[in-house]
């Protein structure tokens, strides 16, 4: 049933979006069940697991997924799952992994989406201050959302 990782799915199932119009970057590749990669397939829906992005280029793979989207929608909504995070520069996830992004290669991409005209709101999802006294994954949080707005802020 829904939880939260089906909100994409609640979409494309209720005909609000397309699944060639979802990218999914930065992927735990042995953490996702082979019944939820043949509904990827299915539906068509974009994806690179983190080992891919990094062999491409995280920022090529951004930039890939923009130009991509910019050809079939008007909008694009950035949605931004801390999960994606190494649990060690997120220890405040629900699903923390080790072998994950790196807090900088995620602030990258998200100027990356942030510089681009189409891309007109985003949010952060699983992101939970109460699982970490440290306060690291909330302060990492923070950078995403400002290297978003720098990069709204430096748009051509």
């Amino acid at each position: 049933g829904p939880s939260n990782g089906t909100p994409i799915r609640n979409l494309i199932e209720s005909g609000t979006i397309e699944g060639k119009n979802v990218w999914n970057i930065g992927l735990h590749g042995f953490y996702n069940s082979k019944s939820l990669k043949e509904y990827a397939d299915t539906h068509k829906v974009n994806y690179a697991t983190l080992l891919q992005a990094r062999k491409t280029g995280i920022s090529c793979i951004v930039e890939r997924a923009l130009d991509d989207l910019a050809k079939n929608v008007d909008v694009i909504y950035l949605t931004v799952d801390m999960d994606v995070l190494d649990v060690s520069y997120a220890p405040g996830v629900p699903a923390g992994t080790t072998g994950g992004m790196r807090t900088d290669e995620l602030f990258e991409a998200i100027y990356i989406a942030g510089s681009h005209p189409l891309v007109q709101a985003m949010d952060m999802v699983c992101l939970d201050p109460l699982r970490d006294k440290s306060g690291i994954t909330v302060k990492a949080g923070v950078h995403v959302f400002l290297n978003f707005l720098t990069g709204f802020a430096n748009r051509k």
